[in-house]
């Protein structure tokens, strides 16, 4: 999953790319996945919030969800 949002961010036209708005703007996109359709933030984002975020989306509701 976090390869499906990954691609999303790289592809759609409601990201960008910027340091100083790296953790997006309102709104939300739909991404479908392997493991059905999730939310992401439209907005721009730098190499590693949208590494980071990828990642929290894909583990989110695992043993390896960081984010409480």
């Amino acid at each position: 999953m976090a390869v499906q949002v990954m691609r999303h961010l790289c592809t759609c036209p409601e990201h960008g790319y910027s340091q100083p708005r790296r953790f997006g703007t309102s709104g939300y996109c739909n991404v479908p996945t392997d493991a059905g359709s999730i939310q992401v933030k439209k907005g721009d984002r730098d190499c590693s919030s949208a590494v980071c975020e990828a990642w929290e989306l894909a583990l989110k509701g695992t043993a390896y969800d960081l984010v409480e």
